[in-house]
């Protein structure tokens, strides 16, 4: 269990975990940063309270198994909507990479 853990924190750091602290960051401008920043870490918050705060009732309605599906189909709609609607940034400088979000 410990292995599969520090293997879920792995993988978890080097994808999804950073995506909510570098696409605000990259994603608007300088003058509203720190705003869209902090307002990205309520809900950054709000959103795994509500995945803690649900895992049991899931798990006493659709057990162990259905809950991590569950969470895996929510994950892959994530993944989804990141590939489909959030622009490459790779080597562009920040304030490009507003006038894309602006254009799109």
């Amino acid at each position: 269990a410990v292995v599969c853990i520090l293997m879920f924190v792995a993988a978890f750091s080097a994808s999804w975990g950073p995506i909510a602290w570098v696409i605000p960051s990259e994603m608007v401008p300088m003058h509203i940063r720190a705003k869209v920043l902090s307002l990205g870490t309520v809900l950054n918050w709000i959103a795994d309270y509500a995945v803690v705060s649900s895992y049991l009732s899931l798990c006493s309605g659709l057990g162990h198994a259905g809950s991590f599906i569950f969470y895996a189909i929510v994950n892959a709609a994530a993944w989804l909507f990141v590939f489909k609607f959030v622009p490459e940034t790779k080597g562009m400088e920040l304030e490009h990479d507003v006038i894309i979000v602006g254009e799109s």
